[in-house]
């Protein structure tokens, strides 16, 4: 019981057993009223516990108490005890109680009804000071308590029955670990110029850049690698018997030796000329696949359903060959390695059928052409069904020992307008196809958008075409096709800009008019130019493509409905791309290829169909 807390003339629900608490301080001699006795105490601390009260029909218990008046007048009473904390003994009788062992009567209503108890159970003094598996008697099983407050006063302890139960499940499988959403981790795979794997960069020091324009076959990037040029590296070699021939299981798989080399680059090394090398970038997480309402979506066994975000398994972003290498000595040593795209190899290899170099496609749908002149002694680069899209253009064309990539060009310069081509750089893939009429990518300010200028410009304008192609009766130069193509409008509206086209392999009047008008259609109005940085927290930037267009919001204000705007350049890194948005701008070293290709087509004009 509480002492200080109960009310003094509180009425217990028994009434064979009432306990009345005398509060502290009282007179030696005060009175207490009451019709059935009085109680004279002198000190309580020095009344013994068993004085005896007259006019009373039983024994008042008188303990040092400190909470109820000297003079307190309490109801027909047929019995007072008064409970001392101190000096009770802990086997004390009270009444018809069997035994009740008191240690502590903090917690007990002063007014508490105690019902007849069989059996002797014990309270815990000091809950804090007992440890939780403290054993009592002759307790048959430890009881572990962490609060008394929720056992009742007078409850029945039984022996317990112990049940051990199994071990819990271990937890499912959390597939969104694997990757972070806003963590990239590059894998550089190296491979011999035969295509055998040979392991994996370890030493890159940054994460790869590149840029790369539209209307080109790919690009380059430079490697550093953190290795000394005087340091050994480790290197593997199929095993070989002594004729050379490679030593192989009973399953057909070569058997390979590992070694150390002396060397950092070079022959017996995973850096040496003509080496493949893939890029791949890991980032994302996988998530469980939901319902509109929100509800995982699980298989019969109640497995979940997960969807990739990003690219948690890895996706290839860049696909070349070691082009060169450099060993760097002095303060900061190591290894610069450049990788050019596969597309290089379309600047390398003629359309030829077998050893003849001219090659002529009549009346052949232009992405029939394309495709066959990929097909034709193919390399890495390739196209698949959704790459190309037919145009629905037929042409002649006549390719008179021209490279792939003259090939591609001139089959691009037969397409109607708004189209475009390039060479995947991860893909190893040629895309042809027409710009989309919306938004591929929509960037809202604030969120995605680092920095974005707008740039207007007519520097590149070009209304009037001046097209020399080549005889429609051999030997005879008075046949000479000679055009002029012109866009009156542009012209009045801005200013005259031309553009000269000498293209022997040229005698359709349509197919002329068509390569005309792409000019015309690409460069006639003042170019929008557009800087776009966007950052990779906060979008996926390896699914943007060149050729995709892009549109803006959050900017209230004229840029909100510009029209689609076309990427045309495309420059990446781990952290962020930048793009460039609108109409290519000729380069000077793009008007020195076209200078080139002019005389290449003038040179080669009447030359053999086959080297002799």
């Amino acid at each position: 019981m509480n002492l200080d807390a109960a009310p003094s003339d509180e009425a217990v629900a028994n009434p064979q057993l009432n306990m009345i608490i005398y509060p502290n301080p009282a007179p030696s001699d005060e009175a207490v009223a009451n019709p059935l006795m009085t109680l004279f105490a002198a000190t309580l601390g020095g009344i013994a516990s068993g004085e005896s009260v007259s006019a009373l029909g039983a024994t008042a218990m008188v303990v040092a108490v400190d909470s109820v008046l000297n003079s307190q007048i309490f109801g027909s009473i047929q019995m007072n005890m008064t409970l001392p904390v101190s000096s009770a003994s802990s086997e004390e009788a009270f009444g018809d109680l069997t035994t009740k062992l008191v240690f502590s009567l903090d917690g007990i209503a002063s007014a508490e009804s105690v019902s007849n108890v069989s059996f002797t159970t014990q309270f815990i003094n000091d809950a804090g000071a007992i440890p939780s598996d403290e054993t009592f008697g002759t307790i048959l099983h430890t009881m572990f308590m962490s609060a008394f407050g929720s056992i009742a006063t007078g409850a029945a302890v039984e022996a317990p029955t112990i049940t051990q139960s199994p071990p819990p499940p271990p937890p499912a499988t959390d597939w969104s670990a694997l990757g972070k959403e806003d963590e990239k981790v590059y894998l550089y795979k190296v491979y011999d110029s035969a295509g055998n794997y040979i392991g994996v960069w370890s030493d890159v020091k940054d994460t790869p850049q590149w840029t790369q324009r539209i209307n080109t076959p790919g690009t380059t990037t430079t490697v550093f690698l953190s290795r000394s040029p005087n340091s050994t590296k480790e290197a593997r070699a199929n095993l070989l018997t002594e004729a050379g021939e490679p030593i192989t299981t009973e399953d057909g798989q070569r058997l390979v030796t590992v070694y150390e080399t002396p060397n950092s680059v070079g022959q017996d090394t995973d850096v040496d000329i003509n080496y493949r090398v893939d890029i791949y970038v890991h980032y994302g997480q996988f998530d469980r696949l939901v319902t509109q309402d929100g509800e995982p979506i699980t298989t019969e066994d109640g497995e979940y359903l997960l969807v990739a975000s990003g690219a948690p398994l890895g996706v290839r972003v860049f696909s070349g060959y070691i082009m060169d290498y450099e060993s760097i000595y002095g303060d900061e040593a190591g290894v610069s390695v450049t990788l050019a795209s596969h597309g290089h190899e379309l600047s390398q290899e003629v359309v030829r059928t077998g050893e003849t170099t001219t090659v002529s496609y009549t009346s052949s749908a232009l992405d029939t052409t394309l495709k066959a002149v990929l097909d034709a002694n193919p390399g890495v680069m390739s196209y698949d069904s959704a790459s190309i899209v037919a145009p629905g253009v037929s042409a002649t064309l006549k390719f008179q020992l021209n490279t792939k990539l003259e090939a591609i060009d001139s089959i691009y310069n037969q397409t109607p307008d708004g189209w475009y081509w390039y060479g995947h750089v991860g893909e190893n893939l040629i895309y042809m196809r027409p710009v989309s009429t919306g938004y591929d990518h929509t960037f809202i300010l604030g969120r995605h958008i680092k920095s974005l200028r707008v740039r207007r410009s007519i520097e590149s304008i070009k209304n009037v075409v001046y097209f020399v192609g080549g005889e429609t009766t051999p030997g005879n130069v008075a046949t000479t096709k000679f055009k002029k193509y012109t866009d009156p409008t542009s012209i009045s509206t801005w200013r005259q800009g031309i553009e000269r086209i000498t293209d022997r392999r040229y005698t359709v009047d349509a197919s002329m008019q068509r390569r005309a008008d792409k000019v015309l259609s690409n460069y006639s109005e003042p170019i929008f130019t557009s800087p776009l940085v966007i950052s990779a927290a906060k979008y996926d930037i390896e699914s943007i493509k060149l050729g995709q267009t892009v549109g803006f919001a959050g900017f209230g204000n004229f840029i909100d409905i510009l029209p689609p705007l076309q990427i045309v350049n495309y420059s990446y890194s781990a952290t962020e791309v930048t793009v460039e948005l609108g109409q290519v701008q000729e380069r000077q070293i793009d008007s020195l290829s076209k200078v080139e290709e002019s005389l290449t087509n003038e040179v080669v004009a009447d030359i053999p169909t086959a080297p002799s």
